[in-house]
């Protein structure tokens, strides 16, 4: 190691950061993975997207299968099923079969 490399990790580096603001950073992001509201919208969403098309209906609001996309980061295929059936069974959504169900309307 060279002896300019050296004096670098001596000198104190001050963090300009507002922890006030990152905070509300943390917590909106909390909100996102929690996001409810696409429930409130479920069959207006489902007949806008359903209407004029021609083959299978769409099962599911793109929203919902927004919000699946996102949790998948966190949690796997058989995990997002759990999901979905507590959702269910909380009546938060109409209904939901497994994880598969999200993946084929996307195809």
């Amino acid at each position: 190691m060279s002896s300019s490399n050296n004096k670098r990790w001596g000198k104190h580096h001050k963090i300009h950061r507002d922890w006030s603001k990152y905070n509300d950073e943390l917590v909106v992001r909390g909100e996102f993975y929690l996001d409810l509201g696409f429930s409130e919208h479920w069959d207006e969403e489902l007949e806008e997207m359903n209407k004029g098309k021609r083959g299978s209906p769409y099962k599911f609001p793109n929203q919902f299968v927004n919000l699946m996309a996102a949790w998948h980061q966190l949690v796997d295929y058989r995990g997002l099923e759990g999901i979905g059936r507590r959702l269910a069974e909380y009546k938060l959504i109409p209904y939901f079969g497994d994880y598969t169900t999200t993946l084929e309307q996307n195809t």
